[in-house]
């Protein structure tokens, strides 16, 4: 009777440290689901800005896409290039 009553607080025991690992591992699912939503809506804006400033999709466009980064604060900002022609 009493290594089925240990067996019990064994079972409980384990039975609650799978319930926090679940829900651990479900907050930081959705934490990840966030923050792709965050990256796919900080690209749509990127390309939206693109086409609006080279809608023609010639070379200059991709000049630009490649100067173009975003910051950690989401930010648009280019990226040091070449100097201007003068």
């Amino acid at each position: 009777m009493m290594s089925q009553s240990r067996q019990e607080a064994k079972d409980r025991l384990r039975t609650e440290q799978d319930y926090e690992t679940s829900l651990k591992a479900e907050l930081e699912i959705e934490e990840i689901h966030e923050k792709i939503e965050e990256l796919l809506d900080a690209h749509k804006c990127q390309a939206a800005f693109l086409q609006r400033l080279a809608p023609s999709g010639d070379a200059s466009d991709m000049i630009l896409h490649r100067r173009l980064q975003t910051a950690p604060d989401g930010v648009f900002r280019l990226a040091p290039g070449p100097p201007p022609n003068q």
